[in-house]
């Protein structure tokens, strides 16, 4: 099959699976050495799109003005497709308009929005963050069509990022969509500096649409074309740069990702972003090394223009995660994630320090100075052979303590502080001291998998506490039993560890990872989180039923636990 035989005809049977399995796969194979034929199909697939939605709009009345404008439209599709595939060298994919200008809403405690999909992992936020006129941010994924209050976005094909704002209203003033028609592509966090731009990062499948620029991956893992990368946009959405990088995965000994998950930024505004990686893929002039049979480690500083400035890497015998990254007064920062072979154990390299797993995979914890230098690191975790302990956020008070978050197994050892589970995976909170000794250690669950996910601190050192859990399950003195298969759970702890209130919330679905916070930051003692949930949910005295598998949320709580009702912070996604 070449590309001088393959008709338009050709390329609807392939994206409406009129295909035998032979012809697909000649036909994959066809698009992944020829970009032109790549941009015929997904040009293809958003016309089609546009017009299976202008038909459903119409559907039983004006039939005769519609099938005019179908016919209206083919023709415009005919010509478009003449010169961009029969004149124009330069491929350009075309996409929907990914800037949508919104209009006031109306009142609400608790925002919602979605699509119908009925598939899981279909619509979640993933992080948000205030900027210094106290907007609120918000980035995650989507697929097909969600609704957000007055607006809809057209996906390009698979799973899309999408980036909101909304102003001190909580109305919200624009929207943009990033990524490819041929693959998923992931935002994991997102991050403003001072000057109120904002910092993305995540992964990028095949070609991804920013603005107007289309990024060519250069990696490939063992899910095909895919790179990580990190993003700066200004205050209103729009590409100020981008870099991506990807290595390339030695079949059948290697198998791991390439992918952005944490960023952050220091007091002048450099960027600090880390990530795995698979292969061995340059970063500016820096070849990484390659480690173990999966993921490794990168962690990159930029200049606020985009300049690479240093980057560092951490390897493993096995497996490898970074989840989250923090920085302190002092522009050091800390990371935090886990090591090591559920069955095998292993050991991770940071510079001159190896940590060995104790059990399984453990906790790891490292800070290092603003120039990438490691000052120290710790683990925690389990001796439990099969036990999987793993960090997922952590952030920094004003003495520079850290408080960490995350799940554990069995038994596990903080320093000299143990805890244990009271069933399979449970929740924990840990302080340590600026020389990363551990100050207090707690656990919270049931018989169930548990686990504690963001968390974030205001200025007298309280902190406020994302997670979810299973069952029945124990916090200090608050027991919860989950409505459904999971609920998603929000407490707030003083200094040293005492939870001072606690809410629970969750849909009545039975499938596992249904309702879950993906988010939480402060900004003048208000809380704003976000998360998604699956069938009927409960708010205060807000019901809201979710449209497809899952739904977006968006609440708005003071620093008591109390939903906020006044109308400047009350609006529908």
């Amino acid at each position: 099959m070449n590309n001088s035989s393959i008709s338009q005809e050709d390329i609807r049977d392939f994206l409406k699976g009129r295909m035998s399995d032979t012809e697909a796969a000649a036909f994959r194979e066809q698009m992944s050495k020829d970009p032109v034929l790549e941009d015929q199909v997904a040009f293809v697939q958003l016309m089609m799109s546009g017009l299976e939605n202008l038909e459903q709009k119409h559907t039983g009345k004006n039939s005769r003005k519609l099938w005019l404008i179908i016919i209206g439209l083919l023709v415009l599709i005919s010509g478009v497709l003449i010169y961009r595939f029969g004149i124009n060298d330069e491929p350009t994919l075309p996409v929907p308009d990914p800037t949508v200008v919104l209009i006031p809403n109306k009142p609400n405690a608790v925002a919602q929005g979605g699509s119908p999909s009925p598939l899981a992992d279909s619509d979640r936020p993933v992080s948000l963050c205030w900027n210094s006129r106290g907007e609120v941010v918000i980035g995650g994924q989507f697929e097909g069509s969600p609704v957000f209050g007055d607006i809809r976005l057209q996906g390009f094909g698979g799973k899309d990022i999408f980036l909101m704002n909304c102003n001190q209203q909580l109305e919200f003033q624009w929207a943009r969509q990033f990524g490819s028609a041929l693959a998923d592509d992931n935002i994991s966090e997102i991050a403003a500096d001072s000057r109120d731009n904002i910092l993305i990062t995540g992964g990028i499948y095949d070609q991804a649409q920013f603005g107007d620029q289309i990024i060519r991956t250069i990696g490939h893992s063992n899910i095909g074309p895919a790179d990580f990368f990190v993003a700066k946009l200004n205050a209103v959405g729009q590409l100020i740069w981008i870099d991506h990088n990807g290595g390339n995965m030695t079949p059948d000994k290697q198998t791991g990702d390439n992918l952005g998950v944490t960023v952050a930024t220091d007091n002048v505004d450099n960027i600090i972003t880390a990530g795995i990686y698979i292969g061995s893929p340059k970063m500016g002039n820096q070849r990484l090394p390659e480690g173990g049979p999966n993921d490794d480690i990168y962690i990159a500083k930029y200049s606020p223009d985009g300049t690479l400035t240093w980057v560092k890497t951490i390897t493993s015998d096995y497996q490898l995660m970074i989840r989250d990254l923090a920085v302190d007064k002092q522009n050091d920062f800390y990371i935090t994630g886990r090591f090591g072979h559920h069955n095998l154990s292993g050991n991770a390299y940071f510079d001159e320090d190896t940590l060995s797993s104790s059990g399984g995979q453990d906790i790891f914890i490292a800070k290092y100075t603003s120039e990438g230098k490691l000052v120290w690191t710790a683990k925690a975790g389990s001796k439990q052979l099969n036990g999987h302990d793993g960090g997922n956020c952590l952030a920094i008070d004003d003495q520079g303590n850290v408080i960490l978050t995350g799940f554990f197994e069995s038994v596990a050892q903080f320093g000299d502080k143990r805890i244990k589970s009271k069933g399979q995976r449970d929740f924990f909170l840990a302080k340590y001291d600026p020389s990363g000794k551990v100050i207090w250690a707690k656990s919270f669950g049931g018989s169930e998998n548990d686990s504690g996910n963001r968390l974030c601190l205001d200025k007298k050192g309280n902190i406020y506490c994302t997670g979810k859990f299973s069952g029945t399950a124990q916090f200090d003195q608050f027991s919860l039993k989950s409505n459904g298969s999971e609920d998603m759970v929000i407490l707030k702890c003083d200094p040293d560890g005492n939870i001072q209130w606690i809410r629970q919330a969750g849909g009545n679905s039975i499938e596992k990872s249904s309702d879950n916070v993906s988010g939480i930051t402060i900004n003048n003692n208000k809380l704003v989180i976000t998360g998604f949930f699956s069938g009927i949910i409960q708010f205060g005295n807000q019901t809201l039923n979710s449209v497809g598998r899952e739904d977006i949320f968006v609440l708005f709580l003071d620093t008591q636990g109390h939903i906020l009702e006044a109308r400047r912070t009350n609006y529908v996604l």
